[in-house]
Order: C-alpha cells, then sequence, then structure tokens
C-alpha cells in the first residue's frame, strides 16, 4: 500500500486506458410545448426580494385572496386558514401570521383566533374561504403561504389534517389589481413542501413544520427562498390544484404521476378522523414517514418527512392496498425513489455535459453534440438562451463550465481531439449575455490538449485539466496564459478534473495515474504555481475522475474503477475512505452541497448521496432523477440539484436531457468561484 507522497513512489499506480465517460468519444479516446397541463394554468411568479422593504397593509375590500380547501375531491369544511410569512431569522426560522385582528370584525361568524395569538378565516360548508383586507406584510417582498389546519373531509373533525400551498411574494399575491384564487389540497402541499424542503424542518409537534419555513436574511439566503416558490407554479396549478404534464415554458416534463401518487397517500389520513392516531398504525402514512425516531403528527410533516428522505418506505407510500379511492390519477404504481425531477430538453440541449449555477441560480450547460451553451432559468428551467442556447462559433465539443465572481463563463472545448475536426483545444470566456470577452477567438495555449475539466479561484483564475498531456492549464482573469507550458507533477497524467480550495491550492485527479495531485501558489502571474506536497498514490484511489473541496478544504474524490467515494485531507485518507455503498456505479461528478453532503452521478443514470462523514444516505441503487446516463452535477442555491444525462451518444435515446431534483439538497453558496473567495464552499448561504 502506499501513502501520502512527497517525492519519490514505492509502487507504479495500475495504468489503464484513459475511459472518458462525459464525451466518450470512440475514435479519439480509444488510446486514452406551449405548457399541458392536467387542471389548467395558473401562477404567481416570485419576484427576487430585496433585504429591506416598507410593510404594506390592505384596507378592507380593496383585495380579496380566496380559495377552495380539498381533501381530494371532497370539501374540507371548518378548516382554520392561516396565511404566514416565512422567516428571516434563518434556515427553518418562524414564520409570522399576517392575519390581523380586523378578521373579527370582517367576517364574526368565521374567524377566530387560536391560542398562540394567530388569526384565522374557516372554511364554508364547500370549502371556501375569503380574505379581504384583514391582513399586512413585513414588505412587498415577504413571500407567503397558505396553511389549512383541521377541518372535515367528510369523516369527521381531523385534527392532523395540515395541507398548504406557497403563493409568492406580497407585492405580486396581494397587491394584484383583482383577486386571487388558490386551491389548497394535496397536491398543492406535494409540490410546496417539496420545493421548500430545505427551508424547514422535521418536527413531532403537530404544525412545527408548517409554520417554521425560514431563510437568513441575506441577499443569497432570500434569492434562494425565492427560487424555491416559483418552483411551485412551474409543477402546479396554484388555482387548481392540479399537476402540470408540462412547465409554462413548454420545455419540461413535470413527474405528474409522482406528484399525484404522493397527494394520494397524503390524502388518505387528510380524509380521515380524529388526528393523529388515526393513521399512525402500520402501513399508514404518520407510521410510514417516521424516520429517525421523529414521527410527523401532522400531513405537512409526514410530507417534509419524504421529501427529505425520499428513500424511506418507498413502495409502501406509493403503493398500499388502503388507498382505496385515491382522489388523484396516475399510473405509478412503483418506484425507485420518491426524488422529484422535472426534464428539459430542446431548446440547444443536445449531448449535455458540464453544469454550472451562477448567482442568479441560472444553469449553465455545455452541449457536446450541438456546440451550444444553454442557460436555464432558475427555478423554471426555461431557456434564457433562446430556441438554440449561445453559440457565437466558439464552441467546439465543450466538456465542462465554471462561472467566475464576476459573473463571467469560462467553458472547456475538447476540440478537435473530441469532435474530430482541426481545431485545437480552447477555452471560450463570456459574459452573462453570451458575448465573447476576447472576441472571435478563443483562449489557447498553455498547454491545452483535450481540455476536460475546468475550476476557478477567488481571483478568476481559470484552471484547466487536460485529458491528453500531463499538464494543467492556467488562464488569469483578464484571459492570458499563466505558464505557457502549464503546470505538470511527477504523478499528474491525463488529466480529467481539478478543483481550488480557499487557501488557493489546485487539486487534480489523473485517472490513469490513480493519482491526486496538489498544485501550491507562490507570487506572480508567470509561474504562479508549483507542485505541492501532499499529492497521493495509494490504497482506495483507483482511477480518481471527479474532485469536489468541502468547507473543511477536504478532498472528496470519486473512484471509478473501484465505484468508492475518498475523502483526504491535506491529501490523506480520513478515517473510513474510500467509502462505499449508496448505489456508486461508475461515478462520473461530484458536487457537494451547503451541509456538507456529496451528490455523485453515475454511468447508469442515478445519483449516489453521502453526508459530510462519509454515509451513504441513498439507495442501493442509488436515486434515480430519469435517463440512463448522469454526467454533470451541480447544487444551486435553493436546494435544488441540476443533473446532465447526454442521451443517444451515452446509450440512451434522444439528444439528451437536464435534470432538476426539486429540493433534494441544502442550498449552497453560488457560484462556486464565490465559495472559494469567500471560505463558504459547501456553506448554505
Amino acid at each position: 500500500m502506499t501513502n501520502k507522497i512527497t517525492s519519490t513512489r514505492s509502487s507504479e499506480p495500475k495504468q489503464a486506458s484513459l475511459r472518458m465517460p462525459f464525451m466518450n468519444f470512440s475514435r479519439t479516446f480509444a488510446a486514452i410545448s406551449a405548457a399541458s397541463l392536467t387542471l389548467g394554468l395558473i401562477g404567481c411568479s416570485a419576484g427576487m426580494p430585496a433585504n429591506t422593504g416598507s410593510p404594506i397593509t390592505v384596507t378592507p375590500g380593496q383585495h380579496t385572496v380566496g380559495g377552495r380547501v380539498m381533501g381530494g375531491q371532497s370539501a374540507i369544511v371548518g378548516a382554520n386558514i392561516y396565511l404566514y410569512a416565512v422567516g428571516t431569522g434563518g434556515y427553518g426560522s418562524a414564520s409570522s401570521s399576517l392575519l390581523t385582528n380586523a378578521v373579527l370584525t370582517n367576517s364574526p361568524s368565521n374567524s377566530g383566533q387560536d391560542t398562540n395569538g394567530n388569526y384565522y378565516v374557516t372554511t364554508d360548508s364547500n370549502g371556501n374561504f375569503g380574505i379581504t383586507g384583514d391582513y399586512s406584510c413585513p414588505s412587498g417582498t415577504s413571500l407567503i403561504y397558505l396553511v389549512s389546519a383541521g377541518g372535515d373531509a367528510g369523516s369527521g373533525s381531523n385534527s392532523a389534517l395540515y395541507i398548504m400551498s406557497a403563493l409568492g411574494n406580497c407585492n405580486t399575491v396581494l397587491g394584484a389589481a383583482n383577486s386571487e384564487f388558490f386551491t389548497v389540497n394535496e397536491v398543492s402541499t406535494v409540490a410546496s413542501v417539496y420545493a421548500l424542503a430545505p427551508y424547514m424542518t422535521l418536527s413531532g409537534t403537530l404544525g412545527a413544520s408548517a409554520t417554521h419555513i425560514g431563510a437568513p436574511a441575506t441577499t443569497a439566503g432570500l434569492a434562494g427562498i425565492t427560487n424555491a416558490f416559483a418552483e411551485v407554479p412551474n409543477v402546479i396549478s396554484l388555482s387548481l390544484g392540479g399537476a402540470l404534464t408540462n412547465t409554462p415554458a413548454g420545455n419540461g416534463v413535470v413527474p405528474a404521476n409522482l406528484i399525484n401518487a404522493l397527494a394520494n397517500a397524503v390524502a388518505f389520513c387528510v380524509n380521515s378522523n380524529g388526528g393523529p392516531s388515526t393513521c399512525s398504525g402500520t402501513n399508514q402514512l404518520l407510521n410510514l414517514t417516521t424516520v429517525n425516531s421523529i414521527t410527523p403528527l401532522d400531513t405537512i410533516a409526514a410530507t417534509l418527512s419524504i421529501a427529505q428522505n425520499p428513500g424511506h418506505n418507498v413502495t409502501g407510500i406509493v403503493n398500499n392496498d388502503s388507498y382505496i379511492g385515491a382522489p388523484f390519477s396516475t399510473s405509478l404504481s412503483s418506484a425507485n425513489d420518491l426524488t422529484m425531477s422535472v426534464a428539459y430538453t430542446g431548446n440547444g440541449i443536445n449531448t449535455p455535459q458540464g453544469v454550472a449555477i451562477d448567482s442568479n441560480g441560472n444553469a449553465w450547460v455545455v452541449n457536446a453534440g450541438s456546440n451550444a451553451v444553454v442557460e436555464l432559468a432558475a427555478a423554471t428551467g426555461s431557456a434564457l438562451t433562446g430556441g438554440g442556447g449561445y453559440t457565437g462559433g466558439t464552441f467546439d465539443a465543450p466538456v465542462s463550465v465554471a462561472v467566475d465572481t464576476a459573473g463571467n463563463v469560462w467553458v472547456a472545448n475538447c476540440g478537435g481531439a473530441c469532435s474530430g475536426d482541426a481545431v485545437a483545444s480552447s477555452v471560450s470566456y463570456l459574459t452573462l449575455t453570451g458575448e465573447s470577452i476576447t472576441g472571435a477567438s478563443n483562449l489557447t495555449g498553455g498547454a491545452l490538449t483535450g481540455s476536460y475539466g475546468i475550476s476557478l479561484d477567488g481571483t478568476n483564475r481559470a484552471f484547466i485539466a487536460n485529458s491528453l498531456n500531463t499538464a494543467v492549464s492556467a488562464f488569469n482573469s483578464s484571459g492570458t496564459v499563466a505558464g505557457s507550458s502549464g503546470y505538470t507533477a511527477t504523478y499528474q497524467s491525463n488529466t480529467t478534473a481539478a478543483a481550488v480550495d480557499t487557501a488557493g491550492n489546485v487539486w487534480t485527479v489523473s485517472p490513469t495515474a490513480n493519482a491526486v495531485t496538489e498544485f501550491t501558489p507562490s507570487s506572480g502571474d508567470t509561474t504562479p504555481f508549483t507542485a505541492g506536497a501532499n499529492t497521493y498514490v495509494g490504497s482506495g484511489v483507483s482511477y480518481p475522475f471527479a474532485i469536489a473541496i468541502d468547507a473543511s478544504n477536504r478532498q472528496w474524490v470519486v473512484d471509478q474503477s473501484n465505484n468508492k467515494v475518498s475523502v483526504l485531507n491535506a491529501g490523506a485518507p480520513i478515517g473510513g475512505s474510500p467509502f462505499s455503498l449508496g448505489g456508486l456505479s461508475t461515478p462520473n461528478g461530484i458536487a457537494l452541497d451547503g451541509l456538507g453532503t456529496a451528490w455523485i452521478s453515475n454511468a447508469n443514470g442515478s445519483i449516489s448521496a453521502f453526508t459530510s462523514a462519509g454515509a451513504a444516505v441513498s439507495l442501493s441503487t442509488g436515486f434515480k432523477p430519469g435517463g440512463n446516463y448522469a454526467n454533470g452535477i451541480a447544487v444551486d442555491g435553493s436546494g435544488s440539484l441540476w443533473v446532465t444525462d447526454c442521451g443517444s451518444y451515452c446509450g440512451g435515446s434522444g439528444n439528451g436531457t437536464v435534470y432538476q431534483v426539486i429540493g433534494a439538497a441544502a442550498p449552497v453558496v453560488t457560484p462556486i468561484a464565490d465559495g472559494v473567495a469567500n471560505s463558504q464552499l459547501a456553506t448554505r448561504p
């Protein structure tokens, strides 16, 4: 066994032909609709929040927010309807009740005040409710949601009955010229909870999960939860409470069958009577969603447990014989897991490769099949780059992408080594509007050959891993070459990925050398890096292919040959490393979320997840967002995962797909370069 090395190695690393899962170009690397919907469309588009804002109070009679509360297809009578604004005291902080005592005057027979001092209106015999000018928001950008508590769905009064709908911000919802109508039911609950799961805390106290939805009062924190709210009308109709089949922009397929199957599971408890004890028995919702000794006592908490533990009791939740007369139509009778993924295609998506997230939460995807970069909007996935993406003649077999702290986009083009033309490998350098910073020519030189992975430091220097030589290329933020011959080290060869830690060290992985190499910074731009002392060639690292850095500057490395993930501290394995299980299967990419959880894309189309301590939290089959070959992977500032699948080129079908896995992860600081610059890698905003 070989341990951490500084100068000489005691054994030769395993040699292998270099496999290139992202592109898999056999010639080169052999040596190495308008929106469709189930029940109609409506939505409140949540805008970007500000940190400050004046409180708004609506005059009675000026505007009405109303709707209907349903348990499946039955009206819920006598339910208490609350209007809340999300908390701004941190993740899972207490929400603010917005209804004022004016409701007691304006609706004397249809309103009240609970023991916590919060006001509510109640639903009538048809499940209807109305709120007319009886509310006051902290600011126009406050994010608001409705909660329905208790009531009778037809079987008797049920204290465990909690359902909700995420609406948007006060300016959009309460400041509209006309009255707004919302349906609050199990479908709206499933969509809202999944989107907001990263901002909620699972509780075994009745109603606590519903009333503690919050984010930090920072620009990034509020932007993240605002985008999370916008994910809700992207998958359901807020007015009708039905799952869409396609996103409003028309380029995304919504998992309507899954949403309806989960809604049916919730409906069984909603339509019972009495309280938590009536749906806590064997094979009943509150029992099925008990995790880590926390038993939910209401249906919002149970839905949250499903969203935060999508591999727990999957069969019992979606295929339960107790769900007789399920109210929502679904063809889903079984599932690998209960993650919720929207599938985006078209608009230039063709053999998608790497993906990166910018400061707005937008996903940048490079496409080898169309030589295009496609920008998908945060939350909604709409194509911000038009029908064909950004092309401009500057891309040639693009493989990876990164966004810098100034908002510029860097793309590594493998070039002729991958595409078969005569163009050398290069780097494209773009503004956020897709304009080339370097004009008609890409960045070249610096020993670029088979350019594959790209990473940025806190000063916006770009480091490119070259799959067809032994060097890592570097470019300064001005686009000039730093180190004309690139940077080499004894054990570095055929690199496929690079990552930068908060100390400015650059780490690379070399599959054919079974090596992880460190470069340390020195002064000057001409030769800013030298080989460091923490290179590792040793037990556990076997065909390392991708790398990410966590909040403690540890190196997370996916190993393709042994289907494991190694965690190194200063180049030395931590206790228990390498880690296995979790469905690892020829892992391709890795991204860390804001709690340090590692999310890994696999060549069989699955995603594996490991805690910061290395414990697998995904199933033995992994989580499966869809597709057959998971390539690039990234976490956004709302806690959603973005995963690329390269389609028929990698053994699947079609031109490929980009999957948005809603609310599966913890929000993270984006872009990654900001995390490097501000010592916030793998940290929540």
